[in-house]
């Protein structure tokens, strides 16, 4: 008889600055860790765990009142459920959208990244027109750039 093995469910918590040593982003070296630290500070970010070690951080910059420029590294082999990573994320940037009222939402994707550009599409955003930003990343790789604008 097979053994069934538990999946961990992860657990969501604010985000603390030492999560960025242990952060390595599986889409490659987009930023500096000092950059991602900086990012977390300039709004409401938060961590997801499991077995006490962070898998991932996301949070949303606010530079002015009604704009938010989200943000999320994701670890290099994390075991996050997508479906879950999906739901969740979709719950915290709804309730953060309405507890800062903000109005316009931007995000982006690596150009090559198909699978990252598909789930911004799954969290209500779109692409804007003419959206790829080319040399955008520390990397001077392109980015498509996504909105997501609050009625």
């Amino acid at each position: 008889m097979p053994t069934l093995i538990a999946q961990q469910v992860p657990i969501v918590r604010a985000f603390q600055p030492e999560d960025v040593q242990q952060l390595i982003n599986r889409d490659g070296l987009q930023c500096s860790h000092a950059h991602l630290l900086m990012q977390s500070q300039a709004g409401p970010a938060f961590t997801a765990e499991i077995n006490g070690h962070p898998v991932a951080a996301a949070g949303i910059m606010i530079p002015w009142p009604g704009l938010g420029m989200a943000w999320m590294v994701v670890q290099d082999g994390a075991a996050l459920p997508p479906l879950w990573l999906t739901r969740t994320i979709k719950r915290y940037v709804n309730a953060l959208v309405q507890r800062h009222n903000l109005h316009r939402l931007e995000a982006v994707a690596v150009q090559d990244s198909l699978r990252n550009q598909r789930w911004l599409e799954a969290l209500g955003f779109s692409s804007e027109q003419h959206g790829v930003a080319r040399r955008y990343l520390a990397d001077d790789r392109a980015v498509i750039r996504y909105e997501r604008i609050e009625d």
